[in-house]
């Protein structure tokens, strides 16, 4: 990941596992560079077509 990327905690000491939420934050207009899914249970944008839909929205125009 990228050095100025904001992130940090402690140790999980826990029995339990962590739960954890990611944000991935692009330029709109950023095309598809892939023909295989990114995610499980993420539809293929196929490449070449604009990233976009319900899980890559727009989040400021």
């Amino acid at each position: 990941h990228h050095a100025r990327t904001m992130h940090g905690s402690g140790a999980n000491d826990t029995p339990r596992p962590r739960r954890a939420t990611v944000i991935n934050v692009f330029l709109d207009g950023v095309m598809s560079n892939a023909n295989e899914p990114l995610l499980e249970g993420v539809p293929v944008i196929p490449r070449g077509e604009k990233m976009g839909g319900q899980f890559f929205p727009l989040l400021y125009r």
